[in-house]
């Protein structure tokens, strides 16, 4: 049963950007999300082609229109607004595509990849899963992180990566055991960036 992860999706993005944000800067963090609704130019998809979300500057193949969510969470370093696309696949089995931008400033002043290694510890922290499989990728151009992991109930492929001071989150969940390697190329092999 997959609800629970549906529902706390959002609460991965926000423990990926506290995760992040508690190490780069002083303050407290400590307050409850805001929600906000955002204006994200995206197009449907259609048989065969990716859904666009020109704001998010990606392409991705969801096998239905994503539900978008936007949230404005309060952190160490300002609010920071957190764009989900989250489709339900079954009851078991859940896609996302994620972005946050953070202040260019911080991002200057981080290591990239300790930034991404932080927010992998907050997504692996809040579904109590321990990694079983992890490798250095490029997107684009763009260094980040792919992996597996596991816990009691939920099986977890994502990646993660930066581009300038954005950061992609793109995760496939599923209830019981991994998703299929076909389910990857179909969704998570198919991202990419737009110009």
């Amino acid at each position: 049963m997959i609800n629970t992860a549906r529902f706390s999706i959002f609460s991965i993005a926000f423990i990926t950007l506290v995760t992040f944000t508690a190490g780069c800067a002083p303050g407290s963090g400590g307050k409850n999300a805001a929600a906000k609704a955002s204006s994200d130019t995206t197009t449907a998809p259609v048989s065969g082609d990716r859904f666009n979300s020109e704001d998010g500057k990606f392409k991705v193949h969801f096998e239905g229109k994503p539900n978008i969510t936007s949230e404005k969470v309060p952190t160490a370093v300002g609010d920071i607004e957190v764009h989900m696309f989250l489709y339900e696949k079954s009851a078991t089995e859940i896609y996302l595509v994620g972005y946050s931008d953070y202040p260019s400033e911080l991002i200057k002043k981080s290591n990239a990849a300790e930034v991404i290694k932080g927010a992998q510890g907050g997504v692996v922290e809040k579904l109590k899963a321990k990694i079983t499989e992890e490798k250095k990728i490029s997107v684009g151009g763009n260094d980040g992180i792919w992996f597996r992991a596991n816990s009691d109930q939920y099986y977890i492929t994502y990646k993660l990566f930066l581009s300038g001071n954005r950061l992609y989150q793109i995760g496939m969940i599923r209830d019981g055991s991994h998703v299929s390697d076909e389910a990857v190329k179909s969704f998570m092999d198919t991202f990419e960036l737009l110009k």
